[in-house]
């Protein structure tokens, strides 16, 4: 037995409640993270554009429309530092969102590395 006085507060149910996210990194052709994908259990589309608003230097360009997981694949697009970014997800039904540069390198076709995405990605781990 546990005297009243002796246990953990416990959150009220409709409390903010923070639950880790887990990623999985997409890496360029130099072995460094370009992209990365974050599993959609936890977070919506709506809770992703509020985690990106708590990156230092991120401009949210485009939020979700409503009803955008039967509309649109692409419904974030950030700046940080001049670097854009979005997030999708592929086919509307996936389970987890795709994260990554806009323009995908010099070319147009290769992912490629950037400081800033690790700061993305960091603000998901950490959140």
């Amino acid at each position: 037995f546990v005297p009243h006085a002796a246990r953990t507060p416990q959150k009220p149910l409709n409390s903010s409640v923070r639950c880790p996210v887990k990623t999985y990194d997409i890496h360029d052709k130099n072995g460094q993270i370009a992209a990365f994908e974050i599993s959609n259990s936890f977070i919506g589309r709506r809770g992703f554009c509020r985690v990106v608003e708590e990156i230092p230097g991120a401009t949210i360009k485009k939020r979700p429309k409503p009803l955008s997981w039967w509309r649109e694949s692409t419904f974030c697009v950030f700046e940080i530092e001049g670097i854009e970014f979005e997030a999708e997800e592929p086919f509307g039904d996936n389970s987890r969102y795709w994260v990554g540069q806009t323009d995908l390198g010099e070319n147009g076709k290769e992912l490629s590395w950037c400081p800033q995405i690790e700061a993305v990605k960091n603000a998901f781990i950490n959140r």
